[in-house]
C-alpha cells in the first residue's frame, strides 16, 4: 500500500502548501474545528472526536510529518 509521501507527493501540491505544519499546530486546528462544531450544534461525538485527535497528536513524540511519509 502507497503511502500519503507517494500518494499526494509535496511537488504536486499549490505553492504555499507545501511547508509542513508541526504537530500543535494541527492539533490547535482540531481544536477549532471542534468549537465550531458544537457551536453550530452538530453531534457531539464529533466534536469529542476532533478534541481527541487533538491531545492525540499533542503527546506524539514523533513528528506527524514523518508519520505521513511513512516513518
Amino acid at each position: 500500500m502507497a503511502n500519503w509521501g507517494e500518494l499526494f507527493p509535496k511537488s504536486s501540491l499549490p505553492d504555499g502548501y507545501n511547508r509542513a505544519m508541526s504537530n500543535e499546530a494541527i492539533a490547535q486546528q482540531l481544536l477549532e474545528l471542534a468549537d465550531l462544531t458544537d457551536y453550530v450544534g452538530d453531534s457531539p461525538f464529533k466534536s469529542r472526536a476532533y478534541r481527541q485527535a487533538a491531545r492525540t497528536l499533542e503527546t506524539l513524540q514523533t513528528p506527524i510529518e514523518t508519520l505521513a511519509e511513512g516513518g
